[in-house]
């Protein structure tokens, strides 16, 4: 049995500052102020679920305009197509899927 001669260490969180008490240090008080009354009563809890929107909501806009900006020839693809192409994608639904269950009806 081997024994070990180091006690084990457990962290200490207590004099941890949260990332809204850094913050405070270098983001000017006005702005502060300003978001605090402004905005945050206008943006809902932070959850899952509002992580989960946000996270789909950002990659599809930015994976659409990565899309549109690399087509070939330049803006041979219309910025609404791309997008539809990516939330169709991002979401994995989309009129292929119309389609397949169109054709299963018709039979």
């Amino acid at each position: 049995m081997v024994q070990h001669t180091h006690p084990i260490q457990v962290a200490d969180y207590s004099e941890r500052r949260s990332l809204r008490h850094k913050m405070e240090d270098k983001v000017p008080k006005p702005l502060l102020k300003a978001y605090h009354n402004h905005i945050r009563p206008h943006l809902p809890e932070a959850s899952f679920i509002t992580f989960h929107y946000l996270y789909f909501l950002s990659t599809c806009l930015i994976a659409s305009l990565i899309f549109w900006g690399s087509s070939t020839p330049f803006r041979s693809v219309s910025y609404l197509d791309s997008l539809f192409l990516v939330v169709s994608a991002m979401t994995e639904a989309g009129m292929l899927y119309d389609a397949a269950c169109n054709a299963r009806a018709s039979d």
